[in-house]
């Protein structure tokens, strides 16, 4: 596990900080070649080089987008197309959200009119943003990573938090730190759904803001289709896409969802140095690969992680995962950086993410404490219960899956996206949209949940039935029928 500390050598090969920003009351003279952008009197943005930056303006309101966005509905529409209808079609900040739903893509986007600015992000948080605290900071400074942010402004670390990450460490090697902590005093991460407004420095949640429709199943597969065929036909013309498919659910949607442009896209997975040859994660996704006629890259992850690639690695983001950097160096080393990665990450959001105790129907913040073995923890009981409290009307939206959406995703998916900036041009993760999340969540709990996940088979049966000749997740159907084989005969002893 790394405990971050500044990092001396040259910005060589521009891996250092890299898809990263600063914005604050002025440029980052120390990070050199770096793109500035002035957005105000007082705002400036300090970017790296491999960034994408767009800034549209009409009248006395601005758009400013960082990464890239992509519109499943007008497939050849490019960032600043995008942009462009965005800033004709809104009359306020606070109709500008809505406008952003369809939307796809990794970006945050700084929304600026004569009385406010605004930033907020994806659906999932996947391009994340960290901010200053002004009762701790005089100026209001944001970042996309706290390691870069802390060492810009010489903030130290939060004891609590270090502490908490060295606690959860030792019960999981993919920890991630709970609410919108940070490992640094005065320092707090946005999460999903939520926007920052500037010039108070606080965050407000935007959405839940309605009640969500209610759809049949056909519909639902009907939308959801069209929204993940868009989705992968937009980003195949303009990157080229690499998909890490395993044997579960999610790969094996966006899988189908790639069926018209599976020419123009290669399919990988990572052998890492734990993974026998016979798993089920290596061998299912090179047997449907062969049926459908499609290549696949094996990548070897490294015994041996190069000193110089950790070292920078590990500085891009504070506590940065061991357990990730040797996959990192394998991706990096085969594809240089060409390549964008295509995942079935966020969509876990969807397949109703049960985090509350089983015995009881509420959801407390002691729930998902105990599920991930931290109830004995008070850091993250609180930071657990501060989000349950701010929380606010969730309308149809069950707070176990706002939980999992804001918390698990926001955090754990968007720092594994920020360390994996060292590894990727840049990463796609298609169920990243809030109109398509909305859409699958509209369905049935009963369809969406496992072990059959009715509602992903339909899915995958309109989009490419031939991907379900090959089982999905052979090896955990087995786990669950011993379980319940134990379960049963536990019972009858009883």
């Amino acid at each position: 596990m790394n405990n971050h500390s500044g990092f001396s050598s040259p910005l060589q090969g521009g891996l250092l900080y890299r898809n990263q920003f600063v914005l604050g009351p002025s440029f980052v003279d120390r990070l050199k070649n770096w793109k500035r952008i002035r957005l105000g009197r007082s705002i400036y943005l300090t970017v790296h080089p491999d960034l994408s930056v767009i800034r549209e303006t009409g009248g006395d309101r601005s758009i400013t987008l960082l990464g890239y966005m992509l519109d499943p509905y007008n497939e050849a529409s490019q960032d600043a197309d995008i942009v462009r209808r965005l800033i004709r079609r809104f009359s306020g900040l606070d109709d500008l959200f809505e406008h952003t739903f369809s939307l796809g893509g990794r970006w945050i986007l700084i929304a600026q009119d004569s009385d406010a600015t605004r930033i907020f992000h994806d659906a999932a948080g996947s391009r994340q943003m960290f901010y200053t605290c002004r009762d701790l900071t005089k100026d209001m400074w944001c970042a996309s990573g706290s390691a870069l942010l802390a060492e810009t402004l010489k903030l130290p670390q939060d004891k609590e938090a270090v502490d908490f990450i060295h606690y959860f460490y030792h019960l999981d090697k993919e920890y991630w730190l709970p609410g919108d902590s940070s490992a640094f005093r005065g320092i707090r991460h946005l999460l999903p759904n939520h926007y920052l407004d500037l010039e108070t420095g606080l965050p407000r949640r935007y959405w839940p803001n309605k009640k969500q429709e209610t759809l049949e199943l056909d519909e639902v597969v009907k939308r959801a289709s069209q929204s993940l065929k868009g989705m992968m036909r937009s980003a195949a013309r303009r990157f080229d896409l690499a998909l890490s498919l395993t044997a579960g659910w999610d790969s094996r949607l966006v899988l189908a969802a790639s069926r018209s442009v599976c020419d123009k896209v290669s399919y990988m997975t990572v052998r890492t140095t734990e993974m026998p040859e016979n798993h089920a994660d290596l061998q299912i996704p090179a047997q449907l690969l062969r049926k459908l006629g499609l290549g696949h890259d094996i990548l070897q992850s490294p015994e041996t992680v190069d000193t110089y690639y950790e070292r920078i690695y590990k500085t891009n983001v504070a506590f940065a995962h061991d357990v990730w950097v040797s996959e990192a160096q394998a991706i990096r080393d085969y594809y240089s950086q060409r390549k964008v990665a295509v995942t079935g990450s966020a969509s876990e959001i969807v397949r109703e993410p049960l985090w509350r105790d089983v015995e009881d129907e509420r959801f407390t913040a002691d729930g998902p404490a105990r599920f991930m073995g931290l109830d004995e923890n008070r850091f993250a009981i609180d930071h657990f219960q501060q989000w349950l409290s701010q929380a606010g009307q969730t309308y149809d939206i069950s707070l176990d899956t706002l939980f999992y959406w804001e918390q698990r995703v926001g955090n754990w998916l968007a720092m594994n996206h920020l360390e994996f900036d060292a590894a990727w041009k840049d990463i796609l993760t298609p169920f990243n949209c809030r109109s398509l999340l909305m859409d699958l969540l509209s369905a049935d709990k009963q369809l969406r949940e496992g072990p059959r996940h009715e509602l992903y088979e339909k899915l995958i049966m309109n989009l490419w039935p031939e991907v379900l000749e090959v089982p999905i997740n052979p090896h955990k159907k087995k786990t669950f029928v011993m379980k319940i084989k134990s379960f049963l005969r536990s019972k009858i002893r009883g």
